[in-house]
């Protein structure tokens, strides 16, 4: 049971498909870090290639993990539908109308992995209930940090801390104040023209400042932003990292995402924030774009600055 539950109450379907999700998916993300010392497992394919040559790539382990995460989700649920960040099993959930699906990307900033930014990245999966648009259950996996992040509808969101043999060690509320108090957005060689022309947009609205590490594409495109905003300054950050940085961060914006962020939707509906696209809608089948805070009144200051970017 969760911390801060009544232990006398029965489990309900939520919670237990819930733990078991956890049962199976926490020792899969845990052994990622592994991974990065076999180089066929590293090997990737390039999925786009942007300004001065960076790259949006897929590894070896992104697409093991995958095939891994679908595996166990459907051993639980095998009426589940799965969607994930890569090849045949990217599909399009706005074709479905009745049911619940999983959602994985299986390595959430996989440049960072690569790198062995070892704070920047992660493993995401998520149920949601296509019927009602709506996400059931987000888990956000920091594996180097053996931490999870666990949102259920309705019952809370926690913070769970594990040990070296996967067993939970500690299962605690998540707190209101975010982990680190920033606000981050999100560029990636893989942006079409009008979400790159937003971007420029976004740049022009503060000081965008150059990356120190200029000796790698991809980190050439993640300047440090800051914009005056109604009497005071917001600096923004790209950390790359996708659902993770969104629930450790003060307030997000993403101008190109996937249906994946479900995962955060329900962590932080949980803690009274706002999750929704850049039109203010929330969590849908076909999720492109977010806009997230921890509380409402964070979310309608960033929304006002996305919308300045259209």
């Amino acid at each position: 049971m969760c911390d801060g539950l009544n232990d006398q109450l029965p489990e309900s379907e939520l919670e237990r498909k819930a733990n078991a999700l956890l049962d199976s998916f926490v020792p899969l993300a845990f052994n990622l870090p592994k991974w990065r010392d076999d180089p066929e497992m590293m090997h990737y394919e390039v999925k786009a290639l942007g300004a001065g040559g960076a790259k949006d790539v897929a590894t070896q382990a992104d697409k093991r993990m995958q095939a891994a995460v679908k595996k166990a989700v459907l051993a639980i649920d095998p009426k589940l539908i799965f969607k994930g960040e890569e090849a045949e099993d990217k599909i399009d959930l706005t074709q479905f109308v009745v049911g619940e699906a999983a959602v994985a990307d299986p390595v959430e900033g996989t440049n960072n992995f690569i790198a062995r930014m070892d704070e920047d990245w992660g493993s995401v999966l998520a149920i949601v209930d296509l019927e009602n648009q709506e996400p059931l259950i987000g888990i956000v996996a920091v594996p180097m940090q053996r931490k999870v992040y666990l949102g259920i509808k309705g019952l809370g969101a926690w913070v769970i801390q594990y040990g070296e043999n996967n067993q939970e060690i500690s299962r605690k509320p998540m707190e209101q104040e975010p982990e680190r108090n920033e606000f981050t957005y999100n560029n990636s060689p893989h942006f079409e023209a009008p979400r790159q022309q937003q971007i420029d947009r976004f740049w022009a609205m503060g000081r965008a400042e150059e990356n120190a590490d200029q000796d790698h594409a991809n980190m050439r495109l993640r300047k440090p932003v800051t914009i005056a905003y109604d009497g005071q300054l917001m600096r923004f950050v790209d950390r790359e990292s996708g659902a993770l940085e969104a629930v450790q961060s003060l307030g997000t914006i993403y101008f190109k995402t996937d249906d994946e962020m479900a995962a955060v939707a329900v962590i932080l509906k949980e803690l009274g924030g706002m999750v929704t696209d850049g039109e203010g809608r929330p969590w849908h089948p076909g999720f492109s774009s977010m806009i997230c805070a921890r509380t409402p009144e964070i979310w309608a200051v960033l929304k006002a600055i996305y919308d300045q970017t259209k």
